[in-house]
């Protein structure tokens, strides 16, 4: 009786630290870690007992010394500068998944397009922050769209009671395609706002009070993560048989997957935190007065390696025993610095040569431009991503007119002098996140992602004034008597067919027929495929 009284396992659950974790929605993968956390030991064996408590947008942790831990969207950001003494342990998601969900049918693919139309923008009276910045961004003002609050699923949208849903990336794009209803997502990340996704956190007082609490928990929740992504199938049937969910075995799986290509877990170290990323977030909350300039995040950014006062001091019991050793290795390595400075020369040179050669395999060298390869290969990263998501994509084709003409008058110097002139108004008059290309001698072409068929024709018509309105100065030569160079293009402009599974090379064809049908009607013309 008192053996098993006094059992080891007895002892070692009464020594395990009670602690509490409080979820920003009910149970789904998005909290999968922490479940494989508890249910594969990963708590315990760092000494702690944990209670996973299901939550809501609406019900966020408050009382963070009952609450011990909490999980939050990158909003969270909202509330320390607000004044809320939170410490952000660990990012699971990089990337925010909030996103407006537009019919396909409403052509409504841009910000721009939802201009007087009725926006889901808000979740229990709250404005979504990466909404609000992402029209910010875009110059559409707050009073040019309706604010509506969200409704969870898909009825509003379908039901045409709105014009763009707020949803989550992770989850209702599962739900149109079960109901295979063809729709547009509209990303802020897209549009310069990149907020993370859902945030481990903690209090200041815990932190304090309880370091090694803190230290261990987090430990173990990016532990029960990195099993969750290398094991989804066992997890999501974890999920069904241990929680309670109203997501089918498939609806789960998928979540699981549109997680993982958010958190990148085989590129990106799991939980980790850009001090530079939080400060961006906080001066986009300050663009929108949610926030004030003044601002500090002191103590925000959880730095687990950070020593605590014990460690400290012995470090500082040390300092005098190094010193006179760190003097004797310096006189040892002021020798081996000079080899080592040769070493790093060397290697700068060879690094630069390899980054020139690099330079040349994938830009042309004339333009300055992606070359023709390139433009294919990184068109068709960005058309894939585009099939994936059901987003907007255009293509601009551009030959300059009668270009032989002109290198005939003027010479091949002055003929190469309008390719990089041309080169310059084409990135000069486009966003540094379209993907330029010199494709043959005179031919160009720029793929615009996040652009519906009306903008990208803009754009086109927007290059075509500027080009005609190019008047340079040169000298006179023997073949010809001018003082100016002018010259114009032709553009063909087209755009992604969902429906067809487009591939950078059909769309780049139907470009290349309205550029032929601008041709033959030219020159200095815009055709549409």
């Amino acid at each position: 009786m008192l053996s098993a009284l006094f059992s080891p396992s007895l002892l070692a659950q009464e020594r395990l630290d009670a602690v509490t974790i409080k979820l920003n929605w009910q149970h789904q993968f998005q909290f999968a870690g922490y479940y494989a956390a508890l249910e594969k030991g990963f708590y315990r064996e760092l000494g702690l007992a944990v209670d996973i408590i299901p939550g809501d947008e609406q019900t966020p942790c408050e009382n963070l010394l009952e609450t011990h831990f909490c999980t939050a969207t990158g909003s969270l950001i909202e509330r320390r500068l607000a004044g809320a003494p939170l410490v952000a342990l660990a990012s699971i998601i990089q990337h925010s998944p909030i996103a407006l969900a537009t019919l396909s049918s409403s052509n409504m693919t841009t910000p721009h397009d939802l201009i007087g139309k009725r926006i889901e923008s808000h979740i229990g009276d709250l404005a979504q922050a990466e909404i609000i910045a992402m029209f910010l961004n875009e110059a559409v003002s707050d009073a040019s769209v309706e604010h509506y609050n969200n409704s969870p699923g898909i009825e509003k949208l379908i039901n045409g009671d709105i014009d763009a849903a707020l949803i989550y990336t992770t989850n209702e794009p599962f739900l149109l395609d079960q109901e295979k209803i063809q729709y547009t997502l509209i990303h802020p990340r897209s549009y310069g706002i990149d907020f993370y996704g859902d945030v481990l956190y903690t209090s200041n007082e815990q932190l304090r009070k309880y370091p090694e609490r803190v230290r261990n928990f987090r430990e173990a929740s990016l532990k029960g993560w990195r099993y969750a992504f290398d094991n989804q199938e066992e997890i999501v049937d974890l999920i069904l048989s241990k929680y309670s969910t109203d997501k089918s075995r498939q609806h789960l799986l998928a979540e699981a997957k549109a997680i993982e290509a958010l958190t990148l877990p085989k590129l990106i170290e799991l939980g980790h935190m850009n001090s530079g990323r939080w400060e961006s977030m906080a001066d986009t909350l300050v663009a929108l007065n949610l926030a004030k300039p003044d601002y500090s995040l002191d103590g925000f950014i959880y730095e687990p390696n950070i020593p605590d006062a014990y460690s400290q001091m012995l470090k500082g019991l040390s300092i005098a025993a190094s010193l006179l050793m760190i003097l004797v290795i310096a006189i040892c390595n002021s020798r081996l610095s000079n080899e080592i400075n040769q070493r790093k020369a060397l290697e700068n040179e060879l690094a630069n040569t390899k980054q020139t050669a690099l330079n040349n395999a994938s830009t042309d060298e004339l333009s300055g431009l992606n070359n023709r390869r390139e433009f294919f290969q990184l068109g068709d990263t960005a058309i894939n991503l585009s099939n994936r998501h059901k987003t907007p994509v255009g293509i601009i084709s551009i030959d300059i007119d009668d270009f032989k003409t002109l290198n005939d008058r003027f010479g091949h110097g002055i003929g190469d002098e309008t390719i990089k002139i041309l080169s310059e108004i084409l990135t000069e008059n486009t966003r540094t996140t379209d993907i330029h290309g010199r494709i043959g001698a005179e031919q160009f072409a720029i793929l615009l992602p996040q652009t519906s068929p009306r903008s990208t024709e803009m754009v086109a018509q927007k290059l075509r004034t500027a080009i005609d309105n190019i008047k340079i100065e040169i000298s006179p030569t023997s073949n010809a008597n001018y003082s100016y160079l002018e010259f114009t293009a032709c553009f063909g402009v087209s755009s992604i067919r969902h429906e067809v599974s487009d591939s950078i090379k059909t769309l780049m064809r139907r470009a290349d027929e309205a550029l032929s049908e601008a041709k033959k009607t030219g020159p200095n013309k815009v055709v549409l495929n």
